[in-house]
């Protein structure tokens, strides 16, 4: 952990290295190496900002975020110090990735696969509960100052059914309930899928009476980092950890006959499907009442390659294609 130049705020950051350490070291001392603590006084976390503090949790044998609103420690740090000069807040960015690839994978940090058919909803409900205080927060002490808005950013890569078969069209809603709904559901709807709660049974945590005293519909925009699109099959025991076991869903970028779903990137997972973004917009403006929707990530990469002039590396064409496609796909949604 280190004190940064401003004065009241304290930052924490997890070394990459943590993620990659043995599986056989403890999560306690996991938490030790990645973070050094240079001031243990509770009152250091006052008007802190919590960047992942989930690994001092082994520290002190407790949940932080619990611990810190307990004390009565607010997420303001940021709106008290930059004030108006911020008008659009994220409290978190891509929290899917963090449960899912951090706890349940384990190549993200903190690198946790303990037990992974639990604490990526752990994680997920309790950076759920988090956005919910800092909207709070803002909402009761900045705002009406201010005038900004705060949303969580979420990832999605569109699902398209795989053929017109009933199965793969239920796999189909249901590969979109644990991407979007899994986030969005809580906060417009009051609790998590209805599909979520069927399979995860009690592994999926239950709001409490205190949970519900956060503001319904806590989010001013929904952000959305959209890359890519998949068909999807349903599939009785697909390989993966938990996460994607229990969605019982495979995703495909082939057809049977080896035609594609749209042309490949330079990354192995991301294909150029212009109508994906398009379907992911209109979705969230049908399910969630039209919220406001801004389109925080997407892009695609290149191969490398030997590049000997600014002008042949500015003759970019597949990018340039890409988000004329992406673009005009939006503009589709739009109208």
């Amino acid at each position: 952990m280190r004190r940064s130049s401003n004065p009241g705020v304290v930052v924490a950051a997890i070394s990459k290295e943590a993620a990659v350490e043995k599986k056989a070291a403890s999560a306690k001392t996991k938490a030790r190496a990645a973070l050094t603590v240079r001031r243990k006084s509770k009152e250091d976390f006052k008007d802190a900002i919590a960047g992942h503090l989930d690994a001092l949790a082994d520290m002190i044998g407790r949940n932080v975020v619990l611990e810190l609103i307990s004390t009565d420690v607010d997420p303001k740090a940021g709106f008290a110090n930059f004030r108006d000069r911020v008008k659009h807040w994220i409290t978190i960015n891509e929290p899917l990735q963090t449960a899912v690839n951090g706890y349940g994978v384990g190549i993200f940090a903190p690198g946790v696969r303990e037990d992974t058919s639990i604490e990526p909803y752990l994680a997920a409900h309790h950076q759920l509960l988090a956005h919910a205080a800092a909207y709070a927060v803002y909402k009761e002490k900045f705002k009406a100052t201010q005038g900004g808005e705060v949303g969580l950013v979420l990832d999605c890569e569109w699902a398209e059914a795989f053929s017109d078969k009933e199965e793969d069209k239920i796999a189909t809603e249901r590969r979109l309930d644990f991407q979007l709904g899994w986030y969005l559901d809580p906060i417009f709807y009051g609790d998590y899928p209805a599909v979520m709660r069927q399979r995860l049974g009690d592994k999926l945590p239950k709001l409490s009476e205190k949970d519900k005293e956060l503001p319904s519909n806590a989010i001013d925009f929904v952000g959305l980092n959209h890359y890519t699109s998949r068909f999807i099959s349903h599939v009785q025991k697909p390989r993966g950890i938990h996460f994607y076991q229990v969605q019982e869903m495979e995703r495909i970028a082939k057809w049977n006959n080896g035609e594609v779903i749209g042309d490949k990137a330079a990354s192995e997972w991301l294909y150029i499907v212009p109508w994906g973004i398009r379907r992911t917009l209109n979705y969230i403006a049908t399910r969630y009442r039209n919220p406001k929707i801004y389109v925080t990530e997407n892009g695609m990469d290149e191969e490398d390659s030997e590049i000997s002039t600014l002008s042949e590396a500015l003759n970019d064409t597949k990018r340039v294609g890409y988000f004329k496609g992406y673009i005009a796909a939006v503009a589709q949604a739009i109208r």
